[in-house]
């Protein structure tokens, strides 16, 4: 429907998402009117939808665009990344800033997405592992090594 607004890349085009597992979210620049809000979410559609009934009741402030990374390991790091980029256009206490959409956009897309969750699985199975063993045994087979 028209009142559905849609996702975009960093570069203007319209795309879908895909659920790539647990690691995986994105981070996202919301356009409304006059003010941008950068964040990060695991379903940008999910979170669109919150957002639009949020600042279209709330604020009375349209929302025109979402634009979306690639899905990322790294989101939130990237999120506060771009939020820390542009703190001196930040309104005091929120997510949102006043500034032009573009330079957003621009530094958005130079940022480094990471794919490491095979990494992350391996961390988390080490750590269950070793608290595994640390019930079972009181940690025996981890006195010689370090975590």
């Amino acid at each position: 429907s028209m009142n559905q607004p849609q996702l975009f890349n960093f570069h203007g085009q319209q795309v879908n998402t895909t659920n790539r597992g647990d690691y995986f979210g994105y981070f996202y620049v919301l356009e409304c009117s006059g003010i941008l809000k950068i964040g990060s979410t695991k379903n940008p559609r999910v979170r669109l939808q919150q957002l639009k009934r949020m600042l279209e009741n709330y604020w009375n402030h349209k929302i025109t665009k979402m634009y979306i990374s690639k899905p990322c390991t790294n989101y939130k790091e990237n999120e506060r990344v771009l939020q820390n980029y542009f703190s001196t256009v930040r309104i005091k206490n929120t997510e949102l800033f006043r500034t032009d959409v573009k330079q957003v956009l621009k530094a958005a897309s130079c940022l480094k997405l990471k794919n490491n969750s095979e990494l992350q699985e391996k961390k988390s199975k080490e750590v269950t592992d070793f608290l595994k063993d640390l019930v079972l045994t009181g940690g025996k087979n981890y006195e010689t090594t370090s975590i």
